[in-house]
């Protein structure tokens, strides 16, 4: 087998980073003439991998890459094509401007000529818009794309191949979901019967399997518990044989969300022990949070607080990692618009006389340096960030170190936060946020500084500080919390601050400092007034 067909049949398999290494080394060896598209389609192929590894910084790479072979080989279709794979990837990345206007870039290119493609450019775009919450607009989208594929002449879809059957069954769930889950559950589960028929007739059981879980979320909106239930073991049954389970850890959860909603939790354990059993570090961060929740919830019913209490601190634990790769996406977007930016005022640049250029000059480092300026600091807060801390926090060890300096790190957290988002509002909590800001900065030294670690989690830093400085700190912190009027943002909140201390000496490092004064937070926490 050549190369290119070890790519293709790892990709089949589900090996997405061996086949992304394959295709890869056909970009690089040239080897890509056993391909319609040439490097063209290589380089998206390499793209759709590191899609399917949920690496979609680097998806977005190739797929550009993809996108300026297209353009040197003169090939439209590729073209279009590697403007509907940024779009995707924009959309994974929630830079939904941008992931729109790629699709809509595809959708032109692709034309009269590829009309199926042309719909799946459609369908894509319908996906961002229910993302965004547009519920109408995606609707308006999805139907499109239906109708594109449903002509006058062959208004029941018997002339399509079974590729482009399957795009038609994979727009028909989408739309029927999403119908069905708001407000038009008749006409949502109709979708879903055709598309459950199309996936039947293209013999992919997963596909229909995933179809049905769909119909059964739509019975359970409506408050129809037997039945959805039923659709669950369906969409079970038919996946138990096969061998890549894709969406089966979701249909498990919301099975066992069903039947513990249902007060069934001697039933719910089958289904969420075997979810659990099947996360794996490249499945979405989401569902394994959802699953830990469950867990808990689980243990605390049957008495087993123990349990119930470890499930929750793991849901905890990667609730905070996604707010650090939310952060790592929001820098993703921000790169992406500085680089839409750049190429704006850069053709902008070849219209303009010389006498104009000290200008655009101007405004381009006046643009960068904005962007650096958000990279920094947290935009609700408006305080440093954690990006700052690591960058620069480093060198500051290295230069107490050198001077002999005291340096105090103190790590503040806000009690019972989640309680506070569930009973008061988000909005609410944010507004606990942006005064814990102000109360901490108004209590520390000029020269000092506070910085957002991550969701309801601050560092501050003290140069100078000794032991009993922090200790007369983290006093007058506690003080002005208590002084703090909180009911002015909701009636009947209470807020309270956990502080842990550390002086920086010795041979510690960023991480060892940070985990010491996180150790002490927490063991404040245990023991309130501390």
């Amino acid at each position: 087998m050549s190369v290119l067909q070890d790519a293709q049949a790892a990709l089949e398999q589900g090996k997405f980073d061996e086949a992304l290494n394959l295709f890869q080394q056909c970009v690089e060896k040239t080897d890509c003439s056993e391909l319609p598209g040439g490097p063209a389609e290589a380089y998206r192929m390499c793209a759709k991998c590191a899609f399917l590894t949920q690496d979609h910084a680097t998806g977005l790479e190739y797929a550009r890459k993809g996108e300026h072979a297209a353009v040197s080989q003169g090939n439209t279709r590729e073209e279009a094509e590697a403007h509907l794979t940024q779009g995707v990837l924009y959309g994974q990345l929630s830079v939904y401007q941008l992931a729109i206007e790629h699709c809509s870039k595809a959708y032109q290119l692709f034309g009269e000529e590829w009309p199926l493609r042309a719909a799946s450019a459609l369908n894509n775009t319908a996906i961002i818009y229910e993302e965004i919450g547009q519920i109408a607009k995606a609707v308006e989208y999805y139907d499109s794309a239906r109708k594109v594929m449903q002509t006058e002449d062959d208004p029941s879809y018997e002339g399509l191949e079974d590729a482009d059957l399957m795009n038609l069954g994979i727009i028909l769930s989408n739309l029927g979901r999403l119908l069905g889950m708001n407000g038009s559950a008749e006409e949502g589960c109709a979708y879903l019967d055709e598309s459950r028929e199309i996936f039947r007739t293209c013999a992919n059981p997963s596909y229909e399997a995933h179809s049905i879980a769909k119909y059964a979320d739509v019975l359970n909106n409506e408050g129809r518990t037997e039945e959805s239930e039923e659709m669950y073991r369906q969409a079970l049954e038919l996946m138990s044989d096969l061998p890549v389970k894709s969406w089966l850890e979701e249909i498990l959860l919301n099975y066992a969300t069903l039947l513990m909603d249902d007060g069934r939790y001697h039933e719910a354990e089958g289904p969420l022990f075997q979810a659990e059993e099947r996360l794996e570090e490249q499945q979405p961060i989401q569902n394994t949070i959802r699953c830990y929740e469950l867990m808990g919830r689980f243990y605390e019913y049957r008495g087993d607080l123990e349990n119930a209490l470890m499930y929750e601190r793991r849901a905890l634990k990667l609730q905070k990692e996604l707010g650090v790769r939310i952060g790592d996406n929001n820098l993703t977007k921000a790169l992406a618009l500085l680089d839409l930016e750049r190429v704006k005022l850069e053709r902008e640049l070849y219209r303009l006389q010389n006498t104009e250029l000290r200008d655009l000059k101007a405004r381009l480092e006046e643009s960068n340096r904005q962007l650096e300026e958000q990279l920094i600091h947290d935009p609700l807060t408006g305080l440093l960030n954690r990006r700052y801390l690591m960058a620069h926090m480093p060198g500051e060890l290295a230069r107490i170190t050198r001077s002999g300096e005291d340096l105090g790190v103190v790590f503040a957290d806000v009690d019972q936060f989640k309680m506070i988002n569930d009973t008061h509002s988000h909005q609410a909590g944010d507004e606990v946020l942006v005064r814990i800001a102000a109360l901490l900065t108004d209590c520390l030294r000029k020269g000092d500084l506070v910085i957002r670690y991550g969701g309801d989690e601050f560092i501050l830093l003290l140069p100078g500080a000794d032991e009993k400085n922090l200790s007369t700190v983290i006093s007058k912190i506690h003080e002005a919390v208590e002084r703090e009027l909180w009911e002015d943002i909701s009636p009947g909140l209470t807020v309270q601050l956990s502080l842990g201390g550390v002086n920086a000496e010795g041979d510690l490092d960023l991480q060892q400092i940070l985990q010491i004064a996180d150790e002490r937070m927490y063991a404040a926490k245990r023991t309130p007034g501390l």
